[in-house]
C-alpha cells in the first residue's frame, strides 16, 4: 500500500542472486517486525514474483456472468492443467481461487507469475480475457494487499470520501465500486414492486493527487467505471484546501449560501519508501537503505494530520463516527507506527485508534 516513485530499473529482470541486501536484513531483524523463526520464510517470500490478482467490478449488471465464466471455464481449465504448471523459480503451482476475505468472491488470485503466464496457452487465454475486460471496466487489476484499505473504510452509499494520494487510481476505483455496491444492497432489500431497478449513490469520491501526469492516468482508470460519483483534483495532500458546496445563490445580490464539504471517510495512502514492494520492484534490493523511510516521515505526518482535519465531526454514537485509514507499502515502523503515534499524541484524544479486529470486515489471516 502507499505510493512511491519507482525507477526505470524496476521493470528490469533482477537475477535471483541479486535479491539480497545485508542492510535490509540487519535493520528489519532489529525491528522485530517478523518472529525470528519465520524470518527465513519471510525473506524467501520477498524473492518470489507476485501472483496475478484482480477484482470483478461490483456494480455492473454483467458481473454475475463474468463470475460464472471465471469459475466454470478458466478455473476448470487451470485446475486440469496445474499438475504440470509447477514453476521451480517462483514456487507457484497455478492455483486459481477467490480471495477468501474479499466480499462475494469478487476478487481472485492466480498463483502464477507473469513469466509462467507467457509459457502456457491456457494462461495466455486468461491474460487476454483480463486485458479485454479491464479495458471495458468490468475487471480491475489490483494487488491483493492494495484492496485492503478501502475495505477497512466500511463504505456506505451516502458517504463523502476523499482519497488524498489517489494515483494511479486502483483504490479510488474500488471506493467508487463500494459506493455503488452499497446502493445496490439497499435496493435489493426493498420489497416494493414499484422500486427502481437501479439507484445512484448519494455519496461521492474525490480522488486527489499532486502529480498532473498521474492525474491523467487516474482519469482513464475511473472513466472505465462510467460513474457520476467521482471527482478528480490535483492538490498537495499535505495542505489540501477547504472545499465548499453552493446551497443557494441570489442572482440579484450575488450572495451565495455556502457550506464546507467535510468527509465521512478519508484514505491517506501516503508516499513512502516502498520497500514492501520488493516482489514487484526488485531493483529495491540494490538500492535500499534505512534513509529511504526516514526521509518520508515528515511528509507522511503532514498528510495524516491534514486528512484528520478534513473529517466530519462525530455525530451520535460510535457507529456514525467518521473514519480515516492510513496506509503505506513499507515495512518501516518509522513510516507506519511512528507516524500514527506522533499524530495521536498531537491530537490529544480527539481521535482514537481502531483495532482491525473490531472492524466489520473479514481480514486475511496474517500467517
Amino acid at each position: 500500500m502507499g505510493r512511491h516513485r519507482p525507477t526505470t530499473k524496476c521493470r528490469q529482470h533482477i537475477k535471483p542472486e541479486m535479491k539480497q541486501n545485508e542492510s535490509f536484513e540487519k535493520y528489519y531483524r532489529s525491528q522485530g517486525i517478523v518472529p525470528e523463526d519465520e524470518w527465513a520464510d519471510f525473506i524467501s517470500c520477498l524473492k518470489r514474483d507476485l501472483p496475478i490478482t484482480f477484482r470483478v467490478t461490483g456494480f455492473r449488471d454483467q458481473n454475475k456472468e463474468l463470475l460464472r465464466l471465471i469459475k466454470q471455464k478458466f478455473r476448470k481449465d487451470i485446475f486440469e492443467m496445474k499438475h504440470y504448471m509447477y514453476d521451480e523459480n517462483d514456487q507457484t503451482n497455478g492455483t486459481f481461487e477467490p480471495l477468501s476475505w474479499y466480499p462475494n468472491q469478487m476478487a481472485w488470485q492466480l498463483s502464477a507469475s507473469k513469466y509462467a503466464v507467457r509459457k502456457t496457452e491456457e494462461l495466455r487465454t486468461l491474460q487476454q480475457f483480463l486485458v479485454s475486460e479491464t479495458e471495458s471496466g468490468n475487471i480491475s487489476r489490483q494487488e491483493a494487499v492494495s484492496m485492503l484499505p478501502p475495505l477497512l473504510l466500511d463504505i456506505r452509499s451516502h458517504h463523502t470520501i476523499l482519497d488524498l494520494c489517489a494515483a494511479p487510481g486502483s483504490k479510488s476505483a474500488q471506493l467508487v465500486e463500494l459506493l455503488h455496491s452499497d446502493a445496490e444492497a439497499i435496493l435489493s432489500k426493498s420489497d416494493s414492486e414499484s422500486a427502481p431497478k437501479y439507484i445512484e449513490p448519494t455519496g461521492m469520491v474525490i480522488a486527489n493527487d499532486v502529480d498532473q501526469r498521474r492525474c491523467y492516468m487516474m482519469v482513464h482508470q475511473v472513466k472505465r467505471l462510467q460513474s457520476p460519483c467521482v471527482v478528480i483534483t490535483q492538490e498537495d495532500a499535505s495542505c489540501f484546501p477547504r472545499l465548499y458546496l453552493t446551497l443557494s445563490s441570489d442572482e440579484m445580490t450575488g450572495q451565495r449560501d455556502l457550506r464546507q464539504l467535510v468527509f465521512d471517510r478519508v484514505l491517506a495512502d501516503v508516499p513512502c519508501s516502498g520497500d514492501g514492494t520488493l516482489r514487484k520492484n526488485p531493483d529495491l534490493w540494490l538500492r535500499w537503505s534505512p534513509n529511504l523511510g526516514i526521509g518520508e516521515h515528515p511528509l507522511q505526518c503532514r498528510i495524516l494530520k491534514r486528512g484528520l482535519e478534513l473529517l466530519r465531526d462525530p455525530v451520535g454514537d460510535s457507529t456514525n463516527y467518521s473514519r480515516l485509514v492510513y496506509s503505506t507499502c513499507s515495512f518501516n515502523p518509522v513510516e507506519n507506527e511512528a507516524v500514527v503515534a506522533s499524530i495521536l499524541q498531537a491530537c490529544r484524544g480527539a481521535v482514537r485508534l481502531i483495532e482491525p479486529e473490531l472492524l466489520e470486515c473479514v481480514l486475511p489471516d496474517p500467517s
